[in-house]
């Protein structure tokens, strides 16, 4: 059988480490969050890259057809 003082030093451990498990599981949402805004970011980031290309190509075409 297992003595009280061994007993009471597993309950101590069982605790801390939900506690920080608990604290790992908040930070991975964090980072899952800041990922997903990160993502956003970069697909709004390529809609305007796309936008400014073809505003860039419609500009050559009108300078193109002004120069013939």
């Amino acid at each position: 059988m297992i003595d009280q003082k061994s007993q009471n030093s597993r309950t101590n451990l069982v605790r801390v480490l939900k506690y920080v498990g608990g604290g790992i599981e908040d930070r991975e949402g964090d980072i899952a969050g800041a990922l997903s805004g990160i993502a956003i970011a970069e697909m709004k980031k390529g809609i305007d890259e796309d936008l400014l290309f073809e505003q860039t190509l419609k500009t050559i075409e009108i300078v193109n057809i002004n120069d013939m």
